[in-house]
């Protein structure tokens, strides 16, 4: 499986490739690209998306998920996520 992904818009782009694959092509190999970038992906480029995509999830501006105390680092899902139109699509 194939991903071009622009850094700029990397959550949208990852969220619309990967809703509009099949389960089946889900389980074959990622290969991903930057947009405008030339690499060869030998899972240094996948790991920096898998980071910098962990990382866009947890943002706070999607309202997807919160800090469950102020002592550590646990998340859960944020109560008042539905301010978000696409809150549900995302956590399927």
């Amino acid at each position: 499986m194939k991903l071009t992904i622009r850094r700029d818009r990397l959550f949208d782009d990852s969220f619309n490739q990967i809703m509009h694959c099949q389960s089946d092509e889900l389980r074959r190999r990622l290969y991903l690209s930057f947009k405008h970038e030339e690499a060869l992906d030998y899972g240094g480029v996948a790991r920096e998306w898998f980071f910098r995509l962990s990382h866009e999830v947890l943002n706070p501006m999607y309202c997807l998920f919160e800090y469950a105390n102020k002592r550590n680092y646990y998340l859960q899902i944020n109560p008042a996520s539905s301010v978000n139109p696409h809150h549900l699509m995302y956590f399927r």
